[in-house]
């Protein structure tokens, strides 16, 4: 091994032994103090040491390790905490050898699709629109399912896999680009179209039949 590695190795190796054995997230850095990686651990100490030991068999491992020069941690209270609050760093700082998160799609968000006049509620793995409102990121993907039904079955709003809310949110958009009375026009034309299924068990509060007013629909949401 490389001299200078090795003394790096070794300095970083004494440095850890501050890191306390705790669950938490641990942020990589290079000489210029970028992050280029984060990662999450039930015991902040032992789980880094593993990186300047090699026994972490990955194949990028030698590439981090060479280009490591310092390190940030932050303990939690649980391995909970810490699947989010990686997430969220990873979502922050894009660190290069943590390219298989980027896309966003390890956790799931819920998303209320705020630009529209009926907003939709949805279970989605990607961030996609400025206009949305997104909350999470949920470590439990069934969890998240289940609080979207849950969520309709108290307060009911539209879904953006309902077909006719998906027809709705055209109509209302194209008629909003005309301008004029166009938008009113729409909204009075929906009392002559059938509810949709949602709308039948209860989930949702009828915007595609015109049974709730843009004005009522917003206090829902």
């Amino acid at each position: 091994m490389d001299k200078d590695l090795q003394h790096k190795i070794d300095r970083l190796k004494a440095e850890l032994e501050q890191v306390p054995v705790s669950p938490g997230v641990y942020l990589w850095k290079d000489a210029e103090g970028t992050v280029i990686y984060v990662g999450k651990a039930k015991a902040l100490r032992l789980r880094m040491r593993q990186y300047l030991n090699f026994q972490d068999e990955r194949a990028k491992i030698p590439f981090l390790v060479d280009r490591i020069d310092s390190f940030d941690y932050i303990v939690v209270e649980n391995e909970h905490e810490s699947l989010i609050l990686e997430r969220n760093l990873i979502a922050r700082y894009s660190p290069y050898f943590n390219a298989d998160f980027k896309d966003d799609k390890s956790y799931p968000f819920i998303a209320l699709s705020m630009g529209d006049v009926f907003p939709a509620i949805s279970y989605t793995r990607k961030k996609k629109t400025k206009n949305d409102l997104y909350f999470g990121p949920y470590t439990d993907s069934k969890a998240a399912r289940y609080t979207v039904d849950i969520l309709r079955r108290v307060v009911p709003v539209c879904a953006s896999s309902c077909a006719q809310w998906r027809k709705l949110k055209s109509m209302l958009d194209k008629a909003s680009a005309k301008g004029g009375d166009a938008y009113f026009a729409t909204l009075d034309s929906l009392k002559s179209q059938k509810p949709c299924f949602d709308c039948h068990v209860s989930l949702g509060p009828g915007a595609c039949c015109g049974l709730i007013a843009p004005e009522q629909y917003a206090q829902n949401i």
